[in-house]
């Protein structure tokens, strides 16, 4: 485990955007102000037709100048979990975190804090905290996250925020990349799938420290309808017995119904009052 005098492990931090010129800056910066001092910044664009390049770009020099290891490439990809596969073959990190666009670290020590609960050697994956925001609304909500199981992670469909997620670099090696299968839930299949798969020497760290502010208005998050869909499609793709299918099935259709509910409570003007009450 990393103590003070020992080599720090490398921490490569992996932002995906397009046409994110309004949030980006915000982003990069938000990495640049880590007081962590062994970090690999990988930004992977979707070939952007806005300014977000150029913003990008103008980040290089600022970030080497405070010892961070900068890469940047733009080109067309087939999906975000696309761009984020890119960014994990230019990975050379003990481990991989995703930043999205519009996310961002809660504050100048969050890779410190992080860093000295890491093992490359044993721990394949450190888990955090999320804060929720949404600006328009004024919502900030903390959550924390704690996996069972991969059948309970299967049948409750309970997703854990990945921005919230320190990944061991070997994992990606040892159990595949993400499935541009799915659109919107790759992370969540990726994560069941190591469950899955893992032996139980390779071990996932909790810790009670929040880790990025996360955007409640990005793509998953205002795809709700989609991300239900796709998990329809993941219950039938692992096989853990009938009961457990059914069950998972059941569940999700029950947070569809809540999502419509939710839709029809917009749709009279009525959110607002909703949203008050839910996180007063």
């Amino acid at each position: 485990m990393f103590m003070t005098g020992e080599t720090k492990s490398l921490i490569t931090i992996i932002t995906v955007c397009y046409n994110c010129e309004n949030v980006i800056k915000s982003t990069v910066e938000s990495v640049i102000r880590q007081k962590y001092n062994n970090i690999e910044y990988i930004l992977v664009d979707g070939a952007s037709t806005d300014t977000t390049i150029e913003i990008i770009k103008s980040y290089k020099t600022i970030a080497e100048d405070n010892g961070i290891s900068f890469k940047f490439i733009s080109e067309q990809d087939n999906g975000i979990y696309d761009a984020m596969n890119k960014g994990i073959a230019l990975a050379n990190g003990d481990y991989i975190h995703f930043l999205n666009a519009a996310d961002l670290f809660c504050n100048d020590m969050v890779l410190c804090n992080v860093a000295a609960l890491m093992d490359p050697e044993n721990i394949s994956l450190v888990i955090g905290g999320s804060i929720h925001v949404n600006n328009l609304h004024n919502i900030k909500a903390l959550k924390y996250y704690r996996i069972k199981s991969a059948v309970s992670l299967y049948r409750n469909g309970n997703m854990v925020c990945h921005q919230s997620i320190f990944h061991n670099s070997k994992i990606f090696k040892k159990y595949g990349y993400y499935s541009v299968k799915y659109k919107l839930v790759a992370d969540n299949e990726w994560l069941l799938r190591f469950l899955s798969l893992k032996n139980n020497l390779e071990l996932i760290s909790y810790v009670t420290i929040p880790i990025v502010f996360y955007d409640m208005t990005g793509v998953s998050a205002s795809s709700r309808e989609q991300v239900f869909l796709e998990r329809k499609e993941l219950l039938k793709d692992y096989n853990f017995g009938l009961f457990n299918y059914y069950q998972g099935f059941i569940i999700n259709r029950i947070k569809y119904f809540k999502f419509l509910i939710i839709k029809l409570i917009k749709k009279l003007g009525l959110y607002d009052s909703y949203i008050k009450v839910k996180y007063k």
